[in-house]
């Protein structure tokens, strides 16, 4: 759990619970499945911006012109600026490999 305040360490905590549980609902769907499919590239996109709001709780409660200001000299805001990021870019490609090939 990551933040100065019981406020950040409470919504970190339920971030990084909802994204165990998006990554094993994500894993029994693969097993199930036992293909590729698009779909599974949009959940892992889902469960990096779960996890990147995990690291950095403080970015909800900020406003938007402020949140994602490249200030921040911090480690774990410079890692949840890339998964933010990869996230962005993954569910970009899985939604055009969804429509474009599902």
């Amino acid at each position: 759990m990551s933040g100065n305040t019981l406020k950040y360490k409470i919504v970190s905590f339920i971030f990084l619970c909802l994204c165990a549980a998006a990554l094993l609902d994500t894993l029994i769907e693969i097993d199930e499945v036992n293909a590729f499919e698009f779909g599974f590239v949009v959940s892992i996109a889902g469960i990096l911006a779960i996890i990147s709001l995990g690291l950095a709780p403080e970015k909800l409660f900020l406003p938007l012109s402020k949140a994602f200001q490249r200030n921040t000299t911090s480690k774990r805001h410079q890692v949840s600026d890339l998964f933010m990021i990869s996230a962005g870019a993954l569910a970009i490609i899985g939604f055009i490999g969804e429509h474009a090939f599902g």
